[in-house]
């Protein structure tokens, strides 16, 4: 009976060791279920450099319970630190990419594509290649005069004229590390591209003219635009519009027939995003019509959206409606995306 007894006290024992242990793992479980639940994001975005961060922070926490960090960094260190990071992801989101920084992380397989709620109402040209990224903005990149000092024969029809000798010294190139610039040249070299983003001679010569027909490299300053010692710029709209506020000018935009090029920023999944589901919420959230209705009016800038376009101040649905799909130039993301970098090692040693 004693050995009964023992025995019966050793079972009980080792029970209650069994459902501590299952107790404890359970009480883990919960711990690493409440951790993956966290509503947090961390968005890589160019535009987090401005108010633009504090205002798209708290309307997502106010409206979503998400609360968001952010790496504030220009576009091409994004780029390059998401590409950094592929084997150990840190970021949930990419946000507010073009289109030419986009692609290079979908050759990488550093994004997983996702179609969100809105995406539906976008023309082609707003979506990424197989749909891994979705663009929300448009920026026109236009080739403006001014009337007063360009007549004539001497107004430009398109990018190409600005080879021909008689405009020496009437513009600037930009720096060779904007977007800006960096989407200007890539889209004329585009023109002149096979497949594999091998550049003909006659296109390297065109831009070699354009290049060297210029008055230096670097930001125009509008005061030599109005004044016509510089009376051609190689811009983003709508900056012209509110530089001829500024300094009192009036301009024209030349309409290539061939369109003008655009970039427009974009949202994309990181892949290996350790909150996939909020992330998502998130980007469906983002491109709501009167989400995008604050912030573009927050922001001015135009949207992509048509539903945005309709809602949003006269000021903004005007400018988004002045440059028609007809009047963009059709570009091959793609290829002008896995290119371009190279295309401009070559032009920085001119």
């Amino acid at each position: 009976m004693g050995k009964s007894k023992n025995l019966l006290v050793l079972v009980l024992v080792l029970v209650l060791s069994i459902g501590g242990l299952f107790a404890a793992g359970s009480k883990e479980t919960v711990k690493v279920v409440e951790q993956s639940a966290k509503r947090e994001l961390l968005i890589y975005c160019p535009q987090a450099r401005t108010d633009f961060a504090d205002f798209v922070a708290g309307m997502a926490k106010e409206q979503l319970g998400i609360d968001i960090e952010w790496l504030k960094a220009g576009g091409g260190t994004v780029r390059d630190k998401v590409l950094e990071e592929k084997n150990n992801p840190q970021a949930d989101i990419v946000l507010g990419l073009a289109q030419i920084m986009m692609e290079p992380l979908i050759t990488a397989d550093c994004l997983i594509p996702y179609t969100p709620t809105w995406a539906d109402e976008l023309d082609d040209m707003y979506i990424g290649t197989d749909g891994y990224y979705h663009m929300y903005w448009q920026t026109p990149i236009i080739l403006v005069y001014n009337p007063a000092f360009v007549k004539g024969d001497m107004i430009p029809h398109s990018w190409e004229d600005l080879a021909d000798p008689k405009y020496k010294n009437m513009f600037r190139y930009g720096k060779l590390t904007s977007q800006t610039t960096n989407v200007y040249t890539a889209a004329l070299l585009s023109k002149y591209s096979d497949d594999a983003g091998n550049v003909s001679d006659e296109g390297w010569g065109i831009l070699k003219s354009i290049f060297h027909n210029a008055a230096g490299v670097g930001y125009l300053d509008y005061n030599d635009f109005a004044s016509g010692k510089h009376p051609i710029s190689l811009d983003w709209y709508p900056n012209p519009v509110s530089m001829a506020e500024t300094y009192g000018f009036n301009y024209e935009i030349v309409s290539p027939k061939d369109g003008s090029p655009m970039v427009s920023e974009g949202v994309a999944l990181v892949k290996g995003t350790k909150h996939e589901d909020v992330a998502k919420e998130f980007i469906d959230w983002f491109g709501k019509t009167e989400v995008q209705k604050e912030i573009c009016e927050f922001q001015s800038t135009i949207s992509g959206i048509p539903s945005v376009i309709a809602v949003v101040n006269k000021d903004l649905a005007d400018m988004a409606n002045t440059f028609t799909k007809e009047k963009i130039q059709k570009i091959d993301w793609n290829l002008v995306g896995n290119n371009y970098q190279d295309w401009m090692t070559k032009v920085a040693l001119w």
